[in-house]
């Protein structure tokens, strides 16, 4: 077979491939059972249906995305210590003030977490100063999570991440904890330092 025929073999299979619906956006992976038809899950891929996706092979995982336990899981550390908080409280006034939901916990936390200042390194005779000024919001938010992160790593080796995360998550949703003392840590610094805040134009 010459290199032309070949090529224009080569041509045909391809563009038959590309025509298949099949391979269009797919899932991770399909489930086929019997006498149903395949479903396709969340991931995006271009696997054709006659391959078989290697990313993904558990049928647990795919049992998870389908009946919605997986979110439900991802919540499940937050959730026991603030619905038990909601019912010790003894007022309605109280139990109006405890967030139950995870992701308003979340943000509330980050945002908890999030500086307002920061110290820049700037040299002048030798000497390098701590020079306090404004920070970004890219910065501050980067900050808050790496803070949030390495609290959660600085655990007992007993303490699985998941469990210390959500307590270090609803110590900085309500204004406590190591990631806020942090915080309130370099706000201190930066106020002591005040008086070289007129090297920053300098620079």
């Amino acid at each position: 077979m010459s290199k032309t025929s070949m090529m224009a073999n080569n041509m045909r299979v391809l563009s038959k491939c590309l025509a298949q619906p099949s391979f269009n956006l797919l899932s991770r992976g399909t489930a086929a059972t019997q006498g149903t038809q395949e479903r396709s899950y969340a991931r995006g891929t271009s696997f054709p249906d006659y391959f078989q996706n290697p990313v993904f092979r558990k049928e647990d995982q795919a049992k998870l995305i389908e009946s919605s336990e997986l979110s439900k899981l991802s919540a499940f550390p937050v959730k026991p210590p603030t619905i038990e908080r909601y019912h010790l409280a003894t007022t309605p006034e109280e139990k109006a003030k405890i967030e139950l939901s995870p992701k308003a916990i979340l943000y509330k936390a980050v945002e908890n977490s999030k500086p307002l200042l920061q110290l820049c390194p700037i040299k002048r005779g030798g000497i390098t100063y701590q020079v306090p000024g404004p920070i970004t919001e890219r910065r501050s938010l980067f900050l808050a999570i790496k803070w949030l992160l390495e609290a959660t790593n600085d655990k007992e080796r007993t303490v699985h991440f998941p469990q210390q995360f959500a307590w270090e998550l609803l110590d900085a949703a309500n204004n406590a904890g190591k990631v806020v003392k942090r915080k309130q840590d370099l706000h201190r610094q930066c106020e002591a330092n005040r008086a070289y805040a007129h090297y920053r134009w300098q620079n």
